[in-house]
């Protein structure tokens, strides 16, 4: 369960992350693979970051496609989220599950962890596209 406090400042970059989606134009997201690259990242005067599956894979000697165990990346994203105050967005990959209340109760966890965003990847491990009535459903776990 998470305390009070984080709790407040998670819901705080959740409002500041939806908005910079709400302004017009575009706004740059750089991607850190660690807890050194989120903080450069945010002393670089970025207002927001998200995490690169294929960098966190690769800087663990992995290949990227959700072979990060997913509690590997609940550490990480608690331990980036732990050393900025910029809204953390993580890239989630396939949602670590094809079974979209899973995908739901991952999200959960991230969000515990100090995510207040996801980037959905709409490939399956084959290469080839989810049906969009599956993206559809983890799209609506994830809300």
């Amino acid at each position: 369960m998470m305390k009070t406090d984080n709790l407040s400042g998670l819901k705080a970059n959740a409002s500041m992350f939806q908005e910079m989606h709400r302004r017009k134009g575009m706004f740059l997201l750089p991607n850190a693979w660690d807890a050194a690259s989120a903080r450069i990242f945010e002393r670089a005067g970025f207002p927001a970051v998200a995490t690169t599956s294929a960098g966190i894979a690769y800087s663990l000697g992995l290949p990227d496609g959700e072979h990060v165990p997913f509690d590997d990346l609940l550490f990480l994203v608690k331990r980036i989220s732990g050393r900025i105050s910029a809204p953390l967005s993580v890239d989630f990959e396939r949602g670590y599950s094809e079974d979209p209340e899973q995908v739901g109760k991952n999200a959960l966890r991230l969000l515990e962890a100090g995510a207040v965003g996801f980037n959905l990847e709409d490939g399956q491990a084959d290469g080839r596209l989810s049906p969009v009535s599956l993206q559809l459903e983890k799209i609506h776990a994830l809300k």
